[in-house]
Formats: C-alpha cells, structure tokens, sequence
C-alpha cells in the first residue's frame, strides 16, 4: 500500500512539474509576442519622427520581454532624439549590445551609434575598440566615426592615419543608417574635419529634395560651427 501511495505521489509530481513548466512557457511566449508588437509600434513612431511615442513604445515593449535588443536600440534612439545626455543613451545602448536577441535591426546599427557616442563624451579609444571588435565594420558610417576619433585623439599617428582616409577615399560616399540617428550632422563633421586636415576650406553642394531641408542644413551648420 505504501508503495502505491509512494507512486501516486511521484507521478502527481511529475505531473505537477509539466504543468508549471508548461504555464510558464505559455506566459513567456505571450510576453514575446506583447513585446515584439510594440518593437512594430515603435519602430512606425520612430520612422514618423514622433520620438516621445516611440520611446514609451520601446519601454512598454521591454517591460514584458526584456532580452530584445531592438527595444533597447530604439530605446536609447528615442531618448537621444528627445534631448537625453548622451552619457544617459549610453547605458541604454550597450543593454542591446549585451548579448540580446536582434530581430529587425542589427547589432552593427548599435556598434556605431554606441561608438559614435562614445567618442562624443571623450573615450574615442573606446569607441575605435568597439567599432574594430570582430567582425569589424565596414561602412561609411562606421569610417566617419573613425576619422572623428582619430581627430579627438590627435597625435602624429592619429593625423597620418586621418591623412590616409583622406587620401584614399572614393569618389562618393553613402551615407546608410536608421532614422534620426543625425547623417546631417555625421556629414558637416566630416566636412570640417577634411577641412582641418588639408588647411582649406570646401566647396560643397548641398542637394535635398526640399527647401526647407537646406534650410535646416545651414542651421544646424550654424550651430556646430559658430
């Protein structure tokens, strides 16, 4: 009798056991699917320019499933294009370089705005580092990053390496990267820092399917370089 209880009771736990298995496998699967449509809201708010929605998206959506590494990217995009530190976007962003799970953006997206920003608060070696990690990125956003370090950390090598991108470049330039994450302001850096490199100023033409937008480009021109 004693060991048909003793049965009983194992073949309840057991049972038990899957059935738990089996809830919390049920809640986390609804957690992803929760979290995975608000990465689809906030990435429409995100390409609408409507920063605020698209970072309470981003959080919303990283409440319920926190190991998406795109909720993260947008989050850290979002807060930046609202006004946020860079020093505060900088921990958001790496969460997304931790390890985390891509599933519309990619990690290389995040490797060169995380570098970019790290560069911007002074650890231009730093961000060197990430951007020449394994795989090394090769782009035209990720050389202007480059050449920016370069130029903050200065130095005789630093300015014969800089040399070099200027020397080597091609004859046009992509420019390739999400919404809002500033190509503007990646190319008027650019620019000047060609200009500090060769002691001449540029002639540049400016093309933008809008007038409005040249507008904004002598603005921010402005703002950079007073």
């Amino acid at each position: 009798m004693k060991k048909i209880i003793g049965k009983l009771i194992f073949v309840n736990f057991i049972f038990l056991g899957a059935l738990a298995f089996s809830s919390d496998y049920s809640a986390r699967k609804a957690n992803r699917q929760t979290a995975l449509r608000y990465l689809r809201i906030a990435k429409s708010y995100a390409v609408q320019g409507d920063w605020q929605k698209a970072a309470a998206a981003s959080v919303a959506g990283n409440n319920y499933d926190s190991s998406v590494a795109d909720l993260w990217y947008l989050m850290a995009l979002s807060q930046y294009n609202n006004g946020a530190t860079r020093k505060a976007v900088l921990p958001i962003l790496k969460n997304s370089l931790g390890g985390a799970e891509w599933v519309d953006y990619n990690r290389s997206s995040a490797r060169i705005f995380c570098a970019d920003l790290l560069c911007s608060t002074g650890k231009a070696k730093e961000a060197l580092d990430l951007l020449d990690e394994r795989p090394m990125i090769y782009s035209a956003d990720a050389e202007y990053v480059r050449i920016k370090s370069y130029y903050t950390l200065g130095g005789a090598e630093n300015v014969e390496c800089l040399a070099g991108f200027a020397g080597h470049g091609s004859a046009s330039v992509m420019l390739e990267s999400p919404v809002g994450s500033g190509k503007t302001y990646m190319a008027l850096e650019t620019i000047h820092a060609l200009q500090e490199i060769w002691g001449r100023r540029l002639k540049v033409d400016w093309v933008a399917p809008r007038r409005h937008l040249l507008r904004q480009v002598m603005e921010a021109n402005m703002a950079l370089h007073q």
